[in-house]
C-alpha cells in the first residue's frame, strides 16, 4: 500500500501522542510528514543482485522493515546536525521513528527480475534527495519558517541515511527451468 497522508496521520499521532507529544500540531505535523513521504516514497528505486533458476519472474511483496536502532540513530544525529535540540527531542525522535516504522511496514516492494525465474535477489535501495518531498509537505500545511526548513532537513537526511542502509532478501517466483542463473532485478515501494 502507498504511503498517503491519512495514512501517515493514523500512523504517526498515537506514536507522537505516545511519547508526550500532545498538541493540536501533532496531527498538522503528522500529515504535512505524510505529504512529503507520498511524493518522495515512490521515488526510491529497488535494485536486486538474484541467484536462482533461468527464467524471467517477480518478487514476492514483502514488508519494508527497518530496524528502529537504525531510523533512531540516523534521526537523532539528523536533529543533532540542524540544532534542534531541548529536553524533549529524544521522547520526540523516540515517538516519529516507531510510527516511521510502522508506517513503512505497510508498504511492500514489488520488483521485476530478469534472468532469474524462482530463486532470491538481495535487494538494496537507491534513494533521491528527499528534502524537496519533505519542505514540500510542510509547505501545504502551512509550516514554513527557518525551524521547520531545519526539521525537514534533518528528516530528509535521516531518510536518506537509513535507506541507503537498508538491505532486504527478497524472494522471486515465476517460471522456472533446470538450470541455474543470475541476474539483476528492479523495483519500487508501493
Amino acid at each position: 500500500m502507498p504511503i498517503t497522508p491519512t495514512q501517515a496521520v493514523s500512523t504517526l499521532v498515537p506514536n507522537l501522542q505516545s511519547s508526550s507529544m500532545l498538541g493540536v500540531g501533532v496531527p498538522k505535523l503528522s500529515r504535512a510528514i505524510g505529504v512529503g513521504l507520498a511524493s518522495w516514497t515512490p521515488t526510491i528505486v529497488i535494485t536486486t543482485t538474484d541467484q536462482g533458476t533461468v527464467g524471467a519472474g517477480v518478487g514476492v511483496p514483502i514488508p519494508i522493515t527497518i530496524a528502529q536502532a537504525l531510523l533512531y540513530g540516523n534521526l537523532l544525529t539528523g536533529m543533532h546536525a540542524e540544532k534542534l535540540v531541548g529536553s524533549m527531542h529524544q521522547p520526540f525522535v523516540s515517538g516519529l521513528s516507531r510510527g516511521l516504522l510502522l508506517l513503512y511496514a505497510q508498504c511492500v516492494t514489488s520488483t521485476a527480475h530478469v534472468g532469474v525465474g524462482v530463486g532470491s535477489g538481495v535487494a538494496s535501495f537507491k534513494a533521491p534527495p528527499a528534502f524537496a518531498s519533505i519542505q514540500g509537505g510542510f509547505a501545504s500545511e502551512g509550516m514554513t519558517g527557518e525551524g521547520c526548513i531545519k526539521f525537514a532537513r534533518a528528516l530528509s537526511r535521516a531518510l536518506e541515511r537509513t535507506f541507503q542502509s537498508l538491505i532486504l532478501i527478497q524472494p522471486i517466483v515465476g517460471a522456472t527451468a533446470p538450470s541455474g542463473s543470475s541476474g539483476r532485478g528492479v523495483g519500487s515501494i508501493r
